[in-house]
């Protein structure tokens, strides 16, 4: 069917090409991730002489925020796909159940549930920050 000149056209949406520094932003999203892998591996499980029953909730607080941040920059190394999403999920959940896993073999640590499920209200919460984080305007350099 061919548009009249009384019928108003509507012109198709030109597609949009990525920004060309989302690359290198998101490359820099995974190298952070990685790096706080290594440094949260290393932190959970090195040997921890005596018990800290003191620190029981401060230790919640460090779990709930180092997954915060993981979940954060792995977002927004990802993309905006929701396999993507779902990738960044369910890694981070599957690490930090292997954590807690392993931890049961170290010596001063051991394995709890309860850690898990800080590390889940982390990665929600890193998520939220990831999305407010995307509708931010783009930093302008000065100059």
């Amino acid at each position: 069917m061919r548009a009249t000149p009384l019928e108003p056209t509507t012109p198709k949406a030109a597609p949009t090409p990525a920004a060309p520094a989302a690359a290198p932003l998101r490359k820099g999203f995974a190298a952070l991730t990685l790096l706080l892998l290594l440094c949260i591996s290393y932190q959970a499980l090195r040997p921890e002489p005596g018990s800290h029953s003191t620190l029981q909730h401060l230790d919640k607080l460090l779990h709930g925020a180092a997954f915060a941040t993981l979940a954060l920059t792995a977002r927004l190394a990802a993309g905006t796909s929701g396999r993507a999403l779902a990738a960044v999920v369910v890694s981070l959940l599957l690490y930090g159940a292997a954590i807690e896993v392993v931890q049961g073999f170290v010596p001063g640590r051991d394995a709890s549930g309860w850690d898990l499920v800080a590390d889940a209200v982390g990665i929600a919460a890193g998520l939220v920050l990831a999305r407010v984080a995307r509708q931010l305007p783009p930093l302008r350099s000065s100059g």
